[in-house]
């Protein structure tokens, strides 16, 4: 039975530091600072790949622990903060530096490196080249891997033949291997290829899973609508965790190689990932295995879950000099108010700072509920960032209109479409929650009303509801993953922002009007004033955002972006006035806003040239890992650094390849 720490007051701040929590507030005197992940599904997750992977080549991420002079000179990551899809992200990082540490490999820079190398394709067969010679040889020194395969894969020799298999060895075997399994809902498939075949391979994978969760709905209405047992019987939520799990937390080793089981009428492999994982028989260092996973006694793989004691022990030795430096892990989900019938009929405006719940390395809770020092029983690493991510789940509080969301809600809850998580609620006895389970409707509810007349305040009322805790995305409270960071009192903060808002700046917006309406902790004491979010490059951006919320409009993304940056300054300030967003006495926390926006057209010209026959453009310069590749670079020595000017309006080589490939760059500047 845990006992948590009562909210209020500055008990966020004491809970912390008696959890082990450094004083977050002291970062900018290291220039430290923290990183927020957005939701956003498997588009966040990408994009949040790249800022990683951006900040990776300026020596921002992880690496060797600095001296106090270093720490003035170069600026670190110090914390993350991660939301749904942002999560995924998040765990692939943390996945891999626990590898790291178990492998005893000694060059975390070497290491990072190779975590983040990818390949282009050169040339597609028949058509003109993409690259200009000079670039392309460069930057086939430059990605140490063969780019004229899309994936690198080479053929290896093995000392005995598998039947009439082949085996490939990727060179960029990390970012190789998350391309492949990024079909979550189909664990341990891997396809190298879209072909028509795939897609039907998925649709009916798909299909196979939606019947097995319409044919446990009986079960599931048994045990959560009769009795209120709180387990979750839904297969599509075991195989989003397992997809998950074997995608982002499975490790591929150096001798790590992928077989080919079968091709496509084209005669292109079709790969599967599954074989790489050892079974429990079989020695951990069995070559070309992956490592994090394991098949079961049925054959199946299923990921080996990176657990919070693990992560607390890497950061731990980070900070004590003993390891890799690597950032503390904030993972940001909801608690819902209501859960059951009553989540899915409840309709409550966003209460971020009750609602959030979090998980760390040290400790987990919310300001309702309380927070615990130490790690929940059975619960790990991958279930937090599932719960997390669990965008399916009757209990949203952010699907739809007042009306919409009952009816939508109800349709999960009915078919058994539910990826929340129910965890015993710390603040109620066992007893009390064994009695309750043993209560059928509607003497259950009776049992949680009576027990909630007589709880005495609102606060504590809403804190012992319910014998159980149901957790869910956490895009149900704050999307942007910035409150985390905001309640510890952190200055400074970049935000991956690539939420579904190709419209709209929906997520700053709903950011914005929850700072106003909520009492909202800074550096973990409530503050009673309102606070406000400014981004200075957009003009009347408060207006814009109330307008969004009234009139259903709001400030355009396409339209509205400053043509001349690819990002933006915005910060959290307690004054209401329009600021510049520089550190003074009444600003919180500055935020630099990433998001998945670029100048196109003078990044096009730049790359391609002025000639106007896009099929017979090469790509003439481009910027990959913090370096410009143009015309005059020279294959035998490293290319020229990029520095803030040129990153902010040179084209990445990826994007550049895309573009390419595409065959019409004015198609995405819709």
């Amino acid at each position: 039975m845990h006992t948590p720490r009562e909210p209020g007051g500055g008990s966020e701040t004491a809970y912390r530091a008696a959890a082990g929590e450094p004083d977050w507030t002291e970062l900018s005197a290291t220039r430290g600072f923290g990183l927020a992940l957005s939701g956003g599904g498997s588009k966040a997750s990408a994009f949040a790949m790249g800022v990683l992977a951006g900040l990776n080549d300026a020596g921002m991420l992880v690496g060797r622990a600095q001296s106090e002079p270093d720490q003035k000179k170069t600026p670190r990551v110090e914390i993350i903060s991660s939301v749904s899809g942002g999560g995924y992200s998040a765990y692939w990082l943390f996945s891999q530096l626990a590898h790291f540490e178990r492998s005893g490999e000694s060059s975390i820079d070497r290491y990072l490196n190779a975590m983040f190398l990818d390949c282009l394709t050169a040339q597609r067969e028949g058509t003109e080249p993409y690259f200009s010679d000079v670039v392309k040889a460069a930057l086939e020194r430059g990605f140490r891997c063969d780019s004229s395969r899309r994936y690198a894969l080479k053929p290896i020799d093995l000392p005995t033949s598998v039947g009439p298999l082949a085996m490939f060895k990727p060179q960029n075997r990390f970012q190789f291997h998350l391309r492949c399994g990024q079909d979550i809902l189909q664990p341990g498939e891997c396809s190298a290829y879209t072909t028509t075949e795939e897609r039907a391979s998925t649709l009916s994978a798909h299909s196979q899973l939606l019947v097995s969760t319409l044919g446990l709905a009986v079960p599931h209405h048994f045990a959560n609508s009769l009795f209120d047992w709180g387990v979750n019987l839904a297969p599509s939520r075991k195989a989003y965790r397992d997809g998950m799990g074997l995608t982002y937390g499975a490790v591929p080793t150096q001798d790590y190689a992928v077989r080919v089981l079968e091709t496509d009428k084209n005669g292109k492999p079709t790969l599967r990932m599954d074989v790489a994982c050892p079974s429990k028989e079989e020695s951990p260092d069995t070559a070309l295995m992956l490592r994090g996973c394991f098949r079961n006694t049925e054959g199946r793989p299923e990921p080996d879950a990176l657990k919070f004691s693990e992560l607390a022990a890497l950061w731990s030795r980070g900070r004590n000099g003993q390891g890799p430096h690597s950032p503390f892990w904030v993972i940001q989900s909801t608690a819902a108010g209501y859960r059951g019938i009553s989540g899915v009929f409840s309709y409550a405006f966003r209460d971020v700072p009750n609602d959030t719940f979090e998980f760390t390395p040290l400790g987990f809770g919310s300001r309702r509920f309380g927070f615990v020092k130490g790690h929940l029983e059975g619960f790990d690493a991958l279930e937090a960032t599932t719960s997390a991510a669990a965008f399916l789940d009757s209990a949203q509080s952010s699907l739809g209109n007042r009306l919409a969301r009952p009816a939508l809600n109800s349709a999960q809850y009915l078919l058994n479409a539910n990826w929340g998580t129910d965890i015993p609620n710390y603040s109620v006895g066992d007893g009390r929650r064994r009695l309750h389970q043993a209560l059928p409707f509607p003497l259950n509810t009776v049992d949680s009303l009576a027990e909630s007349l007589f709880a005495g305040t609102s606060e504590k009322r809403d804190r012992i509801r319910s014998t159980w805790i149901r957790l869910l995305d956490g895009g149900n409270a704050d999307n942007t993953g910035l409150f985390a960071l905001l309640r510890r009192g952190v200055r400074a903060a970049v935000l991956s922002d690539a939420a579904h808002d190709a419209r709209v700046f929906d997520d700053l917006c709903v950011l914005r009007l929850q700072l106003l309406a909520s009492e909202t902790e800074v550096a973990g004491a409530p503050n009673p004033n309102p606070l406000y979010l400014h981004v200075p490059a957009l003009t009347k951006f408060g207006e814009h955002c109330l307008q969004h919320t009234e009139k259903e409009r709001g400030y355009s993304f396409w339209e509205e972006w400053p043509t001349n940056s690819s990002a933006l300054l915005a910060c959290i300030s307690k004054s209401r006035d329009d600021t510049d967003c520089q550190f003074d006495d009444k600003t919180v926390m500055r935020i630099v806003v990433l998001k998945p926006h670029l100048n196109l057209q003078h990044a096009y010209n730049e790359a391609f040239g002025e000639s106007k026959a896009l099929p017979a453009r090469v790509i003439r310069r481009c910027q990959y890992q913090g370096r410009l590749f143009t015309e005059t670079s020279n294959p035998d020595t490293p290319p020229p650094l990029c520095d803030e000017k040129c990153a902010a309006i040179e084209l990445p080589c990826e994007v550049a390849y895309y573009y390419r490939r595409d065959g019409d760059v004015h198609s995405l500047k819709r």
